[in-house]
């Protein structure tokens, strides 16, 4: 194999695996073939039964192939060349006219499979690995969300225990003042009753009147005395 050859193979290792999308690093390798090599056409096939390749550069030669076989191979049609180069996924299409020279070229092209195949087994490991990134991504958000649900419903629970324990006390600090004004109220229906025909005591019903006031400002002050309890707890709001 002389130099320019060597140059040659050497300018289309290089172009392989140099980028970890699969379109893009395939797209590379079919340029740096086809110019270096002077090929008539290349084509990368993504799936072996697949008629239409992924990406392609020159004229092709409808030619129907089998590729089944694992094995490079290489073809005559005519006065032309058809190099099959079955890869891991898919596989590689070469044609070329018949001053080229050919044995160096098909010799090239089989020994770069193992090459060409582990840069397609790193773009889809990094293809997997977005793939399982982006199902981590959404469990988490998914676990996320469940825990905020989580977070909302006890802090819902602990509003509605703080709620029934207040109205609790509310009702325990109350029911004495309720039951005096009760009293009182009917105290003073009784003596009308009873004392219908008989001017209405004044003072006595003024005093009355001002027990009444001073429970109802007790009940009053109770209210506000639990509005300024809560008002400053972090998840418990009373407007």
């Amino acid at each position: 194999m002389n130099n320019d050859f060597l140059s040659i193979s050497y300018e289309c290792l290089s172009s392989i695996g140099n980028s970890f999308e699969l379109e893009s690093m395939m797209s590379e390798v079919v340029v740096a073939f086809y110019q270096k090599t002077k090929a008539v056409f290349v084509g990368f096939y993504d799936d072996k039964d697949s008629p239409t390749p992924m990406i392609c550069t020159g004229k092709d030669i409808e030619y129907k192939i089998d590729v089944s076989s694992n094995e490079c191979f290489l073809i005559k049609i005519k006065n032309s060349y058809l190099i099959i180069l079955p890869l891991r996924t898919g596989y590689l299409k070469f044609i070329y006219d018949k001053n080229s020279d050919i044995e160096n070229i098909y010799k090239m092209v089989c020994n770069f499979k193992r090459k060409i195949n582990f840069a397609l087994s790193a773009c889809f490991g990094v293809k997997e690995l977005e793939r399982l990134n982006d199902e981590l991504e959404l469990r988490v958000k998914k676990s996320v969300e469940k825990i905020r649900e989580h977070e909302k419903m006890l802090v819902l629970q602990s509003k509605n225990a703080i709620m029934g324990e207040m109205l609790e006390m509310i009702a325990h600090q109350w029911r004495q003042p309720l039951t005096a004004i009760g009293m009182i109220s009917n105290n003073m229906l009784l003596k009308m009753i009873l004392h219908e025909d008989e001017a209405v005591d004044k003072r006595l019903l003024g005093l009355e009147l001002d027990d009444i006031n001073k429970h109802v400002r007790y009940l009053s002050d109770t209210i506000d005395d639990f509005r300024n309890f809560f008002k400053d707890m972090p998840f418990f709001q009373i407007n």
